[in-house]
């Protein structure tokens, strides 16, 4: 099981984020903004963040600059309904992977474990 912080403006879609990932068995934390969630990052570490890359105020790719400036190993995927091209995104900002919305549910399951498993040493 591991920690996730998810950090979304939309209600809907963190209610359905949150469930998805709590029926799989992780710890999921929602906050409605960028501000709250470099916040409670701050407070509490996660062992993931999903953050939406499109919100008001603190957008979600500020989110991913300050998380990574802060904390160098933070894992992040970003969510969003509003770009199509992903891969400049992810070098640019530091997103470990990048899913449009609608998402898809086992794609992000299957990432979120790959990206939460203790790695073989």
């Amino acid at each position: 099981m591991a920690r996730i912080l998810v950090i979304d403006d939309d209600s809907v879609s963190r209610l359905l984020l949150q469930r998805l990932l709590e029926q799989d068995g992780h710890d999921v934390t929602v906050v409605e903004s960028g501000e709250a969630g470099v916040a409670h990052f701050r407070e509490h570490r996660s062992d993931l963040v999903i953050t939406d890359l499109i919100m008001e105020g603190m957008s979600g790719l500020d989110v991913i600059q300050t998380l990574r400036e802060e904390f160098r190993g933070v894992k992040i995927i970003g969510i969003s309904g509003g770009a199509s091209d992903f891969p400049p995104v992810e070098r640019m900002r530091g997103a470990n992977r990048v899913f449009s919305k609608p998402i898809d549910r086992d794609a992000l399951l299957k990432t979120v474990r790959e990206m939460v498993s203790p790695k073989d040493t």
